[in-house]
């Protein structure tokens, strides 16, 4: 029989040993986390992910389950649909050319820019409505609690649409050129990525009218449940938000090894709590190539490269070119020669430099130059060693050159005074400036015609940008030397509107004038014979989704064009599931 003295200290040594048991376990370290799951997100057959440079152009659904997507299908760029967990993706009708989709704060629908409008397309009953109308270069959107939605733009801050109407939401800072790629954190809070006129890129936090700067970064961020991806050196790092403080807290971890970022800064990933899609970089996949007046290819102009923009010179052998700067991401300014090997580089600053534009004699190239905050116009010899850089154009804004004329005038456009539309200048010969389209519309590169009498221009005054002809230098109006029915002399309208369903970039060749519609879409007009500004309704020429730039040739019908070298995207995009479990330690 045990006494109690026996159990006593039996019951001492099982404590003891279970105590012991205890803290080696306690000691022990935890068992580690389950990595996140590494899958890919294929295209939907006989398609390929993403437009143009986009290798991944989407946006995964609040609760984490679905995504929609752009993919290009035999030419057609629309959005698709896709349930994470489901093997096949399903395309939305009326979602044409539709680039930036996001969804919209409780609903069941989705938003997309197509052109320069921000549609709505509601995901149960397939009907489509227009949220924002006339965008200047939008740049991404992000809905808020309240049902209002934020829009960015290339040049210029976020505006914040309600019920059709815009009102400012961030405000220009010395040096920025555009607030791009809103994303809400929270109700009352979201950050946006700030380009700056030197090239650098910033995240800031936008909270109740105060903006901080958050980090510096190669393209947008994307805010999720109080992490902050963003890209930087290729990979894409998440960090620690503290959204009321404005700051960043912890380490920056790497969560892909490599994304994509185009090179207006749109970041190719999409993110929820559970899931992260992230696209490859698209790499230098644009060439320069020649069409015939039919739109049929003809020879390359250029090896595949990086290139945003073309200008052919007065004898057709010389074209100026922007180029990706791939260590300092910006945009220099190069001319590519006809039978010449490399393009030769034309503008000497570290700033990024656009916009070229040939002197009448072919001699010279005029240039836009982002220096010093501030944006202004130079002038360089073209194949001169040594050549300086003549300021043409030095005052605060934002100056583009569009053209230089035979009779030595200088056509730009730059915000007007009052810092609300675009107005188009002319700088004389002599070198006074005034005002040529000022009339409280968003105006830009015009255009003047081979034979000096008119101008070709881009105005929104319709609602959407189209372009116009009038005769150059601008008058009000004219009488019509002909007579009308009743012996009266006719009045001729002061401008012509040549594209009825929007319209960018004219291009003069002879008595026709070419222009860009939506993606990759050329037209022509020819101008009648009956009147000077009348023109024939515009038949499309050449169509080519993710076509950058055009220009027209002055002594052929021929049309040079800056074209993807391969239409196809990346195979497929990874996506990694329970990707915070990576970062996120143990509670």
């Amino acid at each position: 029989m045990m006494t109690w003295r026996t159990a006593a200290i039996v019951s001492a040594v099982v404590a003891a040993v279970l105590a012991w048991r205890l803290v080696a376990i306690w000691r022990q370290p935890p068992p580690p986390l389950p990595a996140s799951i590494h899958l890919q997100l294929a295209p939907p057959p006989g398609a390929s992910l993403g437009a143009g440079e986009q290798t991944f152009d989407g946006a995964v659904s609040p609760t984490g389950d679905e995504v929609v997507f752009v993919a290009t299908a035999a030419g057609h760029v629309q959005l698709w649909r896709r349930l994470l967990m489901a093997a096949a993706a399903t395309a939305l009708p009326d979602t044409d050319g539709a680039a930036s989709p996001a969804w919209v704060i409780g609903q069941r629908a989705v938003s997309f820019f197509a052109g320069n409008d921000l549609k709505v397309l509601a995901l149960d009953t397939g009907a489509v409505t227009t949220a924002a109308t006339g965008l200047e270069e939008p740049a991404g959107a992000t809905w808020l609690d309240d049902g209002s939605v934020l829009i960015g733009h290339l040049r210029g801050p976020i505006e914040r649409w309600r019920q059709g109407h815009p009102s400012p939401a961030t405000a220009l800072e010395a040096g920025d050129l555009g607030h791009r790629f809103p994303a809400r954190v929270s109700r009352d809070t979201w950050v946006y990525l700030a380009e700056r006129t030197d090239g650098s890129r910033v995240v800031r936090r936008s909270r109740n009218g105060t903006d901080t700067d958050l980090t510096p970064a190669d393209g947008h961020a994307l805010p999720v449940d109080g992490w902050l991806l963003y890209p930087r050196g290729g990979a894409l790092l998440a960090q620690r938000i503290d959204a009321a403080a404005g700051r960043l807290s912890g380490r920056a971890d790497a969560l892909v090894a490599a994304v994509g970022v185009s090179s207006v800064g749109r970041t190719q990933a999409a993110a929820a709590a559970r899931v992260v899609l992230a696209g490859p970089a698209a790499g230098p996949r644009h060439r320069l190539v020649w069409f015939d007046g039919t739109g049929q290819p003809q020879e390359s102009l250029s090896e595949p490269g990086d290139y945003w923009q073309v200008r052919l010179s007065p004898d057709d052998t010389q074209a100026a070119v922007t180029m990706l700067e791939p260590l300092l991401r910006t945009l220099d300014v190069y001319v590519l020669r006809r039978g010449s090997g490399s393009p030769l580089p034309v503008s000497l600053g570290l700033a990024a430099e656009s916009d070229p534009v040939w002197s009448p004699d072919g001699l010279t190239l005029l240039f836009r130059s982002s220096r010093a905050g501030q944006s202004n116009l130079y002038a360089r010899r073209v194949g001169v060693e040594g050549a300086p850089e003549t300021p043409v154009v030095q005052a605060p804004g934002t100056e583009i050159p569009s053209d230089w004329t035979a009779g030595g005038d200088v056509l730009f456009s730059r915000l007007s005074a009052g810092g609300t539309d675009t107005d188009i200048f002319r700088r004389a010969a002599e070198g006074s400036t005034s005002p040529a389209f000022a009339d409280g519309f968003n105006q830009s590169d015009a255009r003047v015609s081979p034979d000096g009498r008119f101008v070709a221009y881009v105005s929104d005054e319709s609602g959407q940008p189209d372009v116009y002809v009038t005769a150059w230098p601008p008058r009000a109006g004219r009488q019509d030397s002909r007579a009308s029915g009743d012996g009266a002399a006719a009045t001729t309208p002061a401008r012509t509107r040549v594209s009825q369903a929007g319209g960018s970039r004219p291009r003069w060749a002879g008595r026709s004038l070419y222009f860009l519609r939506r993606d990759g879409e050329i037209l022509r007009a020819d101008r009648l014979a009956v009147d000077d500004l009348a023109y024939a309704v515009p038949v499309p020429v050449l169509t080519v989704p993710g076509l950058r730039d055009f220009d027209t040739a002055h002594h052929s019908a021929r049309i040079v064009a800056v074209v993807p070298e391969t239409s196809a995207g990346p195979a497929a995009v990874d996506a990694f599931l329970d990707w915070m479990s990576a970062l996120v330690g143990p509670k």
